[in-house]
């Protein structure tokens, strides 16, 4: 770096105008501009006293590059040099408006409220992508899926309005800081007449022809220079760390999948150990494992900062896709040639639930599946059997007896056993067939009675299920006729609070019309006052 350059570099670092450096050494501010565009070089005496300025050797400032500078400048406090850089762009933003046109200003106002319009309009796409992100965590349930929900708003929120404020300030610094910058009048009432001589002579010397531009404007456009702004990386860091910490809870599900997998890979292996064997699935599940461990392995890398090896990512990537591919179409394959059989296995034996209850007249009896049979036996007499025909693995029936008026009819679903069921189902993979269980849970229950006794039975079902529907509709109708006489009291008071709310507004309307009246009043006698004080002041000025 030359030394022009450096020292336009240490100058702004810390943050010392061409003028307040100049009176540090006891120069002119065009020598300061000359040394900083490289036309003349300052003294030895000037070079050691900007040593002491800057805090660094002649050998940094007139030969090396000044990296070690800068770094000193790094270590300071972030927060300080960030209160720093804040300060200076407001110092800076000051320094321009104050001598702009309103032409110029207006121009910069108009030009920001276009930049703040388009970053509004960014907030479109953030909305959908918080809308997908709840859809995904809504299946995880309502309570966790609202908390995940609520915490990727928060970073997304967070993520956007940071992110505007580093694209806005950056469009300000190019368009604004930039291109616009103080240049200061200098007096020429100070300007001796030898002065004035030496310039009409320098006038004709083309190396003179600068400093005359450097006078004459008051605004001058620079070409855009680069500012590195700490607090473009403090705000860059936050971002990031948003968009790490969205990342983090984005590869939650991979990390259940993968457990998932991992679990379904062992099932596979332990059927296979059985003698069921299904290349498509293993092939499928294996398939599904690598690609999972691949997306864990980008976040892994991009949490931390790590090089991934793109290439062979994307070949094991491209590898494993195939594999699913190929894994489902041989699934399916298995899956058509699979025969489905429609009913339990004969593996499973029924059991039977018998018992015997006296009848009445108004005996009704309940069964939730509502599937009751009914037979003739005439040798029950005045007495009603019950029967019960169950699968024993899935659970066991019972029946009571109360108030002797109602029999219920009830199942304890408690699977006392999974090791047939499982065995069961193996033992149809192997066999390339699946049995439908519909029927497993469900028993068949019989009632025994007499022709006679049958008839009452039915009738007594048949009018309390027309009680009961009677019944739910007329509590249906209530609980809506409630809902209504709820929503007609709230209309009712708050028509009543209307009513207050105008009368009370009237009366305010008449109180502060009243107000304004007195307030009128006094202005004018203000008015008066002051033309008599005019009037007392003009006649002592006229004496």
């Amino acid at each position: 770096m030359k030394f022009s350059e450096k020292l336009q570099t240490l100058r702004k670092e810390n943050k010392l105008s061409q003028e307040q450096l100049a009176d540090m050494l006891d120069v002119s501010r065009q020598a300061v501009s000359k040394w900083e565009s490289g036309q003349t070089y300052p003294e030895m005496d000037k070079l050691l006293t900007m040593c002491k300025i800057f805090e660094c050797s002649l050998d940094d400032l007139t030969n090396d590059d000044v990296k070690e500078i800068h770094n000193n400048y790094k270590n300071k406090n972030i927060t300080s040099n960030l209160v720093d850089e804040l300060l200076d762009i407001i110092n800076r933003t000051c320094k321009i408006f104050k001598n702009l046109k309103i032409k110029n200003i207006l121009k910069i106002i108009f030009e920001m409220i276009i930049v703040i319009l388009i970053l509004s309009l960014f907030n479109f796409p953030v909305q959908y992508i918080y809308s997908l992100g709840v859809e995904v965590f809504m299946n995880f349930g309502q309570t966790i899926g609202g908390v995940l929900s609520s915490i990727f708003k928060f970073i997304l929120s967070v993520a956007y309005i940071i992110l505007s404020i580093i694209i806005f300030i950056y469009v300000y610094k190019i368009r604004v800081l930039d291109v616009y910058e103080n240049v200061n009048y200098e007096d020429n009432n100070t300007s001796s007449k030898k002065e004035k001589k030496s310039q009409k002579i320098e006038q004709e010397d083309s190396a003179t022809l600068e400093k005359k531009d450097e006078i004459k404007p008051k605004i001058v456009i620079k070409e855009r220079k680069e500012h590195n702004y700490i607090i473009f990386k403090v705000l860059g860091s936050i971002v990031m760390g948003c968009i790490k910490i969205f990342i983090i809870f984005l590869s939650i599900p991979f990390i259940f999948t993968l457990l998932m997998l991992f679990a379904s890979l062992i099932i596979s292996l332990i059927v296979i150990c059985k003698g069921v064997f299904y290349f498509g699935i293993v092939l499928g599940i294996l398939s599904c494992i690598v690609l999972n461990i691949i997306i864990l392995n980008i976040i892994f890398n991009f949490l931390f900062n790590k090089k991934s090896d793109v290439k062979k990512i994307f070949v094991v990537f491209l590898t494993s896709f195939a594999s699913l591919g190929i894994a489902v179409g041989i699934t399916a394959w298995d899956i058509t040639n699979i025969n489905y059989i429609k009913g339990v296995p004969d593996s499973f034996t029924k059991e039977t639930y018998t018992k015997i209850y006296p009848m009445n007249n108004n005996l009704i009896i309940m069964d939730r599946y509502d599937d009751i049979q009914f037979k003739t036996d005439e040798t029950l007499g005045n007495n009603l059997k019950i029967e019960i025909v169950y699968y024993d693995e899935y659970g066991t029936y019972e029946t009571s007896y109360e108030n002797d008026k109602y029999i219920f009819v009830y199942q304890n679903e408690t699977i006392t056993s999974l090791k047939p069921i499982i065995d069961s189902i193996i033992n149809d993979l192997s066999k390339k067939q699946i049995h439908f269980f519909e029927e497993f849970g469900n028993g068949e229950v019989t009632v025994y009675a007499t022709s006679k006794n049958i008839n009452i039975l039915k009738q007594n079902i048949n009018q309390y299920n027309k009680e009961m529907e009677e019944y739910y509709e007329n509590s249906t109708i209530q609980y809506y006729q409630n809902i209504i006489n709820n929503y007609e009291k709230q209309i009712f008071d708050l028509c009543e609070e209307y009513d207050e709310k105008i009368y009370l507004l009237e009366n305010d309307k008449g109180n502060l019309e009243e107000e304004i009246d007195r307030l009128k009043e006094k202005i004018e006698e203000y008015k008066e006052t002051i033309e008599e004080y005019r009037n007392t002041i003009s006649g002592l000025l006229n004496n």
